[in-house]
């Protein structure tokens, strides 16, 4: 993949917002109250880090003014750290079970845009050969200008073109490749593909060769099944659209025996 063009197609544009902070809010869940209360103990081991660890357990008491309050406290402080500090919380945080830019409680988006964002940049800017930096700025979706930025999956692909061995950047660019066709295709059989299926066999096997460089078996083998489904249905949708048959997804599938996903409807409908 060295040296592969930087280009967005349809699969990639809906990826991009992967990568964005969740702004939803919903009822924490047992676990998340958990996991911040375990999150909280952690930090308030860590020196400076006593405003987050407060936030952290405000929240997991349900207070949330209150712990709205002592996040911007704490970010008012951060702010001000050094890049040495500011980057040693980034990693910190990134590394923790179930902090994501999709978790609003572990990863607010006030901490997203005023603290997390401008290291991840600064990190860039730094180390633009960095996979690692460009790993986070994928994953933080940090650019400011996505017209004029590649898509956050580019920087992925860039990232393990730097570091064939980044775990995480591997495993993330495999998730978002697949969620993106899995979306394109959840109105399956009996409703269109979204998007192109010709891209998305591109994608998939692009995913596929991905899994060649995971060091988890199990993963690999979980992953690479689902993948190769996907990429069955996307092939067979490719072909019944070039046809141009009259007739639904479904039968079509049946009379050529299979994907066997989109037979298993079959019996219940007709």
């Amino acid at each position: 993949m060295a040296g592969a063009p930087l280009l967005i197609n349809d699969t990639q544009d809906r990826l991009l917002p992967c990568a964005k902070p969740s702004t939803i809010r919903t009822m924490p869940s047992n676990s998340d109250l958990d996991s911040l209360s375990e999150l909280a103990r952690v930090a308030a081991d860590k020196p400076g880090w006593k405003g987050f660890a407060l936030y952290l357990g405000l929240r997991a008491s349900g207070l949330r003014k209150d712990a709205l309050r002592a996040l911007n406290a704490f970010l008012t402080d951060a702010e001000a750290w050094l890049y040495e500090g500011r980057l040693s919380f980034l990693r910190w945080l990134t590394s923790q079970d179930g902090v994501s830019p999709h978790n609003s409680l572990l990863m607010p988006e006030p901490i997203h845009r005023r603290l997390i964002c401008p290291t991840v940049v600064e990190l860039l800017a730094r180390e633009p050969d960095s996979g690692d930096a460009n790993y986070l700025f994928a994953l933080y979706g940090c650019a400011r200008d996505a017209d004029a930025t590649p898509a956050p999956v580019n920087y992925l692909r860039r990232a393990i073109e730097l570091d064939p061995g980044h775990q995480r950047a591997r495993k993330t660019l495999i998730d978002w490749l697949s969620g993106a066709v899995d979306y394109a295709q959840h109105e399956l059989p009996w409703h269109g593909y979204i998007g192109s299926a010709s891209e998305d066999i591109v994608a998939l096997e692009e995913a596929i060769k991905l899994l060649g460089g995971i060091d988890q078996p199990h993963w690999r083998q979980d992953i690479g099944a689902e993948l190769n489904q996907q990429l069955e249905i996307a092939k067979a949708w490719n072909a019944f659209e070039q046809e141009g048959r009259p007739g639904d997804f479904a039968t079509w599938c049946a009379e050529r025996g299979g994907p066997t996903l989109m037979m298993r409807w079959i019996g219940p409908l007709h």
